[in-house]
């Protein structure tokens, strides 16, 4: 995994939301879609894509337990 990208993902992560917990969570992700499309263009490889792909929910999970709202 990119280590730019767990970065970015922390950094947007640990940002506060103020509102419902659902809309800080969907508010969170758009954030990243920018990162995550970057990343893609940065790594082709389909095998790396769907490897960062499984991975996401694991860490999003971890820093949402790490950070709730």
């Amino acid at each position: 995994m990119d280590p730019a990208f767990l970065q970015t993902m922390t950094t947007v992560w640990q940002h506060q939301i103020y509102g419902i917990p659902m809309y800080g969570i969907v508010k969170k992700l758009k954030q990243l879609k920018p990162v995550f499309r970057l990343l893609r263009k940065r790594k082709g490889s389909m095998a790396q894509n769907v490897q960062t792909t499984a991975e996401f929910p694991t860490i999003s999970q971890q820093l949402l337990q790490q950070y709730p709202f």
